[in-house]
């Protein structure tokens, strides 16, 4: 197993996917991960065993009843899907071990803020919710908002954009060459052909879809899509498949709710104002025809194929990067501008990198302790927009090139920061 395959995280994080199994736990799910980084004070490798305790005594405290272990462990993948854990590479499958994800630093330093409280809980798990499970949570809002109360028609309608999504995102992927490109392409095959949309014979695999074959699975889902969620028919696969779906859209709905964006009901949920934003937001940032999407991330796809932003943005229509999700996850509008002086913004850089830094190598991602810094000045009610936040940022390994540096990965893009001097 490699510590770091671009190809194989490309496709694990941006491929049309679900978070998680069947079985997870689906409320309180900010709380839950938000306490599971406590096992990690002071330390900064914890095993599975110990996690999945912790778990089910959060889950106890918050709801009130038992989870199982099975149920306690498929969250572990889920906070995995959502990097506040990162599992370890090269662990024993015995003794599965993770450490704490780049989400997860930023939610730690956060905590350690003046202005920290239980209505934060949602404001630093948009972000990854988001970046793991956007798609989905995506096609919920708008179910929601065409369908209303009825919560069987909002099933039906999550379950066709779903099924849309999947063709569309592969049907935008630009055409590679390479065996790169080719081990992409089938990996999301591998993912999507589970909706029911895509079946590739043995002597397709490593075709494209034809027109006519994309036509073929429109109609196959169009007559899937006569047999309502949970008709017993002798479609016993579709029915199967239903459930599935069933389940996703409760989670969406779940964390929807959690992120304060609908607003529960018996029937079904409503989009509150601030989920309103958020869907008109990614609705124009997703220029190509289809189902509302997030396209795959900017620095996982430069890492896998070197793709610089002009290439990204004329495949896929927008670039993915931490400016993405600043302007649309939270919003600035009741803001003025604010320019923090030098020597303030360098004070709340240092306070950053040294939240969020591995310490065995005393490092930290440029994007996470971007992201603390974002949140910080926002928390504080002078927020720094996008654009100003880079040049500041830059202009911090400029002025102060002795004191900061930035590193790069494997595959030569700026990734890391690093302190050169401690004193």
């Amino acid at each position: 197993m490699r510590a770091y395959d671009p190809i194989q995280r490309l496709a694990a994080r941006e491929a049309v996917r679900f978070v998680g199994t069947v079985g997870d736990v689906m409320t309180h799910v900010c709380r839950s991960n938000i306490r599971v980084l406590d096992a990690f004070i002071g330390r900064e490798v914890r095993s599975e065993f110990d996690l999945i305790g912790l778990i089910q005594d959060v889950a106890k405290s918050s709801r009130g009843k038992e989870v199982k272990k099975a149920v306690a462990k498929h969250t572990l993948e889920v906070s995995s899907a959502l990097r506040i854990l990162e599992p370890v590479p090269l662990g024993s499958a015995h003794q599965k071990k993770y450490s704490i994800g780049d989400a997860g630093r930023v939610v730690n330093a956060m905590k350690s803020h003046p202005a920290w409280n239980e209505d934060r809980e949602a404001a630093v798990m948009r972000r990854p919710m988001f970046e793991s499970n956007g798609d989905y949570l995506l096609q919920a809002l708008s179910a929601l908002q065409n369908t209303g109360a009825d919560v069987d028609q909002s099933i039906s309608e999550f379950t066709r954009l779903v099924k849309d999504l999947a063709s569309a995102k592969l049907q935008e992927i630009p055409r590679g060459h390479g065996l790169g490109w080719d081990v992409y392409v089938q990996e999301l095959k591998n993912r999507q052909s589970w909706v029911g949309e895509i079946s590739f014979a043995s002597d397709e695999g490593n075709k494209r879809p034809t027109l006519e074959s994309l036509k073929r699975e429109k109609k196959e889902r169009e007559i899937q899509l006569t047999y309502p969620v949970g008709d017993s028919t002798e479609q016993g696969g579709a029915d199967k498949n239903s459930k599935t779906f069933q389940h996703h859209f409760n989670r969406a709905r779940s964390w929807l709710s959690e992120l304060g964006l609908i607003a529960r009901s018996k029937g079904g949920g409503k989009l509150t104002v601030e989920g309103e934003r958020i869907l008109d937001y990614f609705t124009n940032k997703s220029p190509n025809p289809g189902p509302i999407r997030i396209p795959p991330s900017a620095s996982l796809l430069a890492d896998a194929f070197r793709l610089p932003k002009h290439s990204i943005e004329s495949a896929w229509g927008v670039v993915v990067d931490d400016c993405y999700w600043e302007e649309g996850i939270f919003d600035l509008e009741p803001y003025g501008n604010y320019e923090p002086h030098e020597d303030e913004f360098l004070e709340k850089f240092d306070w950053a990198f040294e939240k969020v830094r591995i310490h065995p190598v005393s490092e930290a991602s440029v994007s996470t302790v971007r992201q603390v810094l974002y949140l910080a000045f926002l928390w504080e009610q002078r927020p720094l927009r996008p654009q100003q936040l880079d040049s500041n940022i830059e202009y911090i390994f400029e002025r102060h090139a002795r004191k900061f540096g930035k590193g790069m990965n494997r595959q030569g893009r700026a990734a890391f920061v690093f302190k050169k001097n401690f004193n």
